[in-house]
């Protein structure tokens, strides 16, 4: 019996013993097999320091037409950034009186300064018991002297600082890691999508802290210990510096490397845009989260290539123990290149023909485009009012509203009309409603629609306390590309898009004549000419030369609503143009089952519909280029980092009219130049075609008339017989005259006079 008990309880153990080593062999294959790729990651975190190699983002050229050289728009550039690690240094006081009168900025300081005094004054301004008399006792600037000691006393801080007070443990943490690090419910820990930080003044128990955290962060327990301890390593003093300062910096330290011990210079890479303002709505910024607006946005992908990775063994302090062939893990593909069509000389030329134009004109904006009309490509494309990319930020400048004070009583009211102390002021401020957004405006002549936008400053009550108003008039306004992103209106420029449609239907030819002898009536609408002139009996040349609404209706109905439609699809609108931009707008082109009789005869002469700059052009090219649509491109080649290149061809679209009808359209604009009311746009000794084109705007519904309410716009080109250019001039509310004849003509005519002789074209008439 005693042997049967004493065999049972060896199998017993065995059994127990197998158990144990089954459970030991599983667990040893889950970890050395199953989980081997996770712990060998795991192991070389702890082992090996990654490091991304970034890729060198691709640069925006242009070039110019005669001399055939590039020349940037945007491109990368290295300046140096100074640091201190404060730990080393010795003597700090000694090191930032030195370094003081070298790195210090007069002319930021002061600006600083008086932006500094302004915001006292704001916060002074809400105590009613203070005169502004006693505001200016109360709010002394500070001298350059004083600034200057100031800037020294900080460095001295800066390079004495011992201790960080902030520490990035994670900058692109998962979200799922967010919300386990603040479940720990650590004071002194932060955690959210910008990064986890850790504030080490806030913090006692450094171990306690480090074994709760490393298992989350994959950080060894050493080195988080080092880091919530916040011993200080780096200190900035001062970012991009100067080349010249680098050099004198340099030899400073050389010069007694004791004393400057603990001082480096790191370089880093910006973006920069040599060229300033040319061509800014086109090409954008880059700010920290990537590219912004223009090119810069819509190639980010491929001007910012691909990071490289590398790696190299360290101890476990963190710090680089071998570099090697083996160390790089993959390389960087630095971004692409991108050459454009635009030639510099035009657009330098035609930049600087808008900003004086859209200045004499008392317009809020302006647009031009010159394109090929045979091939699509842009050879100039300007906005106006613009910005410099490099200081892009300026755009959100702001500055106190200086008319008297204003007694606000309701913003949430459209058309509220708030009193002022200074009754020279008063019904000057107005709170409108437009385009769903509510919006205060100033208005310095009410005739001619002369406003700028107020933006409320609010107490912490939510009360107002003042308003101010963006340096530059417009703030981000100037960022978009109007010519593809604004659709509007396009009025009389649209004639000869209607006219094409009907003679290529053979229901019209040149010489068909109309009887205009008054207004007409279309459902409950009146139809007049601009002018309130009529001209009796005329013929469809005569319709485009006199700009008639009688005539284009009478074309209107000629074509009916579904054949005028067709012809609209054809000719491009209600669709982007596939320019390469993004988020292109479509303009609004209604189907004509929803058209009452007063849409189709107003769509004859551009109202009623939408469309954008672009494809207003690209519409009027196919009208003259033969009655062919181009797809228009503003990008000539793509250079990938490996040389490749990407070059774009021309791209038909679709035949629109046939090429008698396009001659017909050619010699009846270019008598609208002859003879008609395009006159302005004539250059001597060639032949130019085009029209003009004005339109209204509207408020609460109803037609705004006088300068200052309308869009006016020319599209003109040349030469007649054989075009190799087309400008589309827009002008958005001019207040020097309400109409195209009298604003974006001029425009054109001088822009159209530089490209006849830059291309050295040859006269075409006596």
């Amino acid at each position: 019996m005693r042997e049967f008990l004493l065999e049972h309880r060896l199998r017993i153990l065995f059994v127990c013993m197998g158990v144990v080593t089954a459970m030991i062999i599983s667990k040893l294959f889950y970890l050395q097999v199953v989980k081997y790729d996770h712990y060998i990651d795991l192991a070389l975190k702890n082992q090996q320091g990654f490091k991304k190699l970034p890729a060198s983002r691709g640069q925006i050229l242009i070039k110019d037409y005669h001399s055939n050289d590039s020349f940037k728009l945007a491109t990368n550039t290295t300046y140096e950034t100074l640091f201190a690690d404060p730990s080393m240094v010795n003597e700090p006081r000694v090191i930032a009186e030195k370094l003081g009168p070298l790195l210090f900025d007069p002319k930021l300081a002061l600006q600083i300064e008086s932006e500094r005094v302004l915001e006292q004054k704001k916060v002074l301004s809400e105590n009613p018991e203070l005169t502004e008399e006693d505001q200016e006792l109360l709010i002394q600037p500070k001298s350059l002297e004083v600034l200057r000691q100031d800037y020294t006393a900080d460095l001295i801080a800066k390079i004495s600082a011992k201790k960080r007070s902030k520490v990035l443990l994670d900058n692109d943490p998962a979200t799922a890691l967010i919300f386990e690090i603040r479940a720990l419910g650590l004071p002194g820990v932060e955690a959210n999508e910008k990064g986890i930080f850790l504030y080490p003044e806030q913090i006692s128990d450094y171990r306690k802290y480090a074994k709760l955290l490393a298992p989350k962060l994959d950080i060894s327990l050493k080195s988080l210990m080092s880091a919530l301890k916040g011993s200080n390593k780096y200190v900035v003093l001062k970012k991009r510096l100067a080349p010249e300062l680098v050099s004198q910096l340099k030899e400073m330290f050389a010069l007694d490397k004791k004393m400057y011990f603990g001082m480096g210079f790191q370089s880093e890479s910006y973006r920069f845009y040599p060229e300033g303002e040319l061509l800014a709505q086109v090409v954008g910024y880059t700010n920290v989260e990537g590219g912004q607006y223009g090119l810069e946005r819509d190639m980010d992908e491929l001007l910012s290539g691909e990071d490289g990775l590398f790696k190299a063994k360290v101890d476990g302090l963190g710090k680089q123990l071998t570099v090697d062939s083996e160390t790089l893990i993959n390389p960087a593909v630095n971004g692409s290149d991108i050459y454009l069509t635009i030639d510099r000389s035009v657009q330098m030329f035609v930049e600087k023909v808008l900003k004086e134009d859209v200045e004499a004109y008392g317009a809020d904006a302006g647009q031009v485009i010159v394109m090929r009309p045979k091939t699509g490509e842009i050879v100039a494309l300007a906005n106006y009012p613009t910005f410099d990319p490099n200081k892009f930020y300026e755009a959100l400048d702001r500055k106190e509203f200086e008319p008297p004070k204003i007694e606000v009583e309701d913003l949430e009211n459209p058309g509220f009309t708030k009193l002022v102390e200074d009754e020279n002021w008063k019904d000057k401020v107005k709170v409108e409603k437009e385009y769903g957004t509510i919006k205060t405006y100033f208005y310095e002549d009410e005739e001619s629609y002369k406003r700028v936008e107020l933006l409320p400053v609010l107490d912490k009550n939510k009360k107002l306390k003042f308003y101010e108003v963006y340096k530059n008039k417009v703030g981000t306004a100037v960022f978009p590309n109007r010519t593809v992103f604004d659709a509007y209106e396009p009025g009389s420029v649209f004639k000869p898009i209607t006219m094409a449609g009907a003679l290529n239907s053979n229901l019209l030819t040149p010489e068909t004549t109309v009887n205009d002898d008054g207004p007409i009536k279309v459902d409950e609408f009146k139809i007049n000419n601009a002018l309130n002139e009529h001209y009796g009996v005329i013929d469809m040349t005569q319709v485009l030369e006199t700009s008639n609404n009688i005539g284009m209706a009478f074309v209107a109905k000629t074509l009916g609503r579904r054949l005028f439609f067709d012809y609209l699809e054809k000719f491009g609108f209600g669709v982007p143009t596939g320019l390469e931009v993004k988020n292109e707008r479509d303009g609004l082109v209604k189907s004509h089952l929803r058209w009452a009789e007063s849409e189709l005869v107003t769509h004859a002469f551009g109202q009623g519909l939408t469309v954008t700059p672009m494809q207003m052009i690209q519409a009027f090219s196919a009208v003259i280029n033969d009655g062919i649509l181009v797809k228009p491109y503003m990008i000539e080649k793509i250079v990938a980092d490996k040389g490749v290149e990407t070059v774009t061809e021309p791209t038909v679209v679709r035949r629109v009219v046939s090429k008698e009808t396009s001659n017909m359209l050619r010699v009846m604009l270019e008598s609208v130049v002859v003879n008609g009311q395009g006159k302005v746009a004539r250059v001597p000794g060639f032949s130019v075609g085009g029209k003009t084109g004005t339109a209204q705007t509207y408020k609460n519904g109803k037609p705004l008339s006088g300068p200052g309410t309308t869009f006016t716009t020319f599209v003109g080109f040349a030469p007649v017989d054989n075009p190799e250019f087309i400008i589309l001039t827009k002008f958005d509310k001019p207040r020097s005259s309400q109409w195209a004849s009298a604003t974006a003509i001029y425009t054109f005519q001088k822009i159209a006079k530089f490209m006849l002789d830059y291309l050295a074209i040859p006269p075409s008439r006596l």
